[in-house]
C-alpha cells in the first residue's frame, strides 16, 4: 500500500512538471534549464513541450512575418515554421544529447516585437559549463516568446552564422 501511495505521488509529480513546461517557464533561465534538461535526456517530446503553440504561433509570431509567401495561411506558415524548428532540435541533440551541461546566464536580444501583455525575442545567448568543467557561450534557440510573464520557446532553429565561443 505505501508503495501504491509513493506511485500515485510521483506520477502526480511527473503530471504537474509537463504542465508547467507546457505553460511555459517563469524566467528565461528556467527556460533554458528544462531546453538542456531536455537535451540530457534527449527527450524530443519534452523540447516540443516547451515550445510554441499553434495558437501562440497564429497570435505572436505570424503578424512579425514579414513577407509570408503569397497565399499562405498562418497554418501553412505553422508546419513549415515547425520543420525547421525541428532542424534545430536535431543539431541541439548532436551537440548536447546524453551530455549533462549546466546553464550559467541567458542573455535575450532586445525585443524585435513587443506589445502590451507579450514580447519577441529573437534569440538566446547561454553561458554554459558542460561535463568536463568548461565553460562555453552558445547561441541557443531562434527566438523566445514572453507572454503573460511566461517564456516558451519560439523556434529551436538557429542560423548556421551564430556560433559556440570557448571561454579561456
Amino acid at each position: 500500500m505505501k508503495r501504491l501511495f509513493m506511485l500515485v505521488i510521483v506520477a502526480g509529480m511527473a503530471a504537474t512538471s509537463l504542465l508547467a513546461q507546457a505553460d511555459g517557464a517563469a524566467s528565461p533561465e528556467a527556460l533554458l534549464k528544462q531546453v538542456f534538461a531536455a537535451l540530457e535526456q534527449k527527450d524530443n517530446a519534452a523540447l516540443e513541450r516547451l515550445a510554441i503553440s499553434p495558437d501562440e504561433f497564429k497570435k505572436f509570431v505570424w503578424p512579425s512575418v514579414t513577407a509570408p509567401p503569397t497565399g499562405t495561411t498562418p497554418e501553412k506558415f505553422y508546419k513549415m515554421y515547425t520543420v525547421s524548428s525541428g532542424v534545430g532540435i536535431a543539431d541541439s541533440l548532436k551537440l548536447y544529447g546524453g551530455r549533462k551541461t549546466e546553464v550559467l546566464k541567458v542573455t535575450l536580444d532586445p525585443p524585435r516585437k513587443q506589445a502590451k501583455n507579450y514580447r519577441l525575442l529573437p534569440g538566446a545567448e547561454v553561458s554554459i559549463r558542460d561535463e568536463s568543467g568548461q565553460d562555453k557561450t552558445v547561441r541557443m534557440l531562434g527566438g523566445v516568446l514572453e507572454h503573460d510573464g511566461r517564456y516558451k520557446v519560439a523556434t529551436y532553429y538557429v542560423r548556421p552564422q551564430s556560433g559556440e565561443t570557448t571561454k579561456q
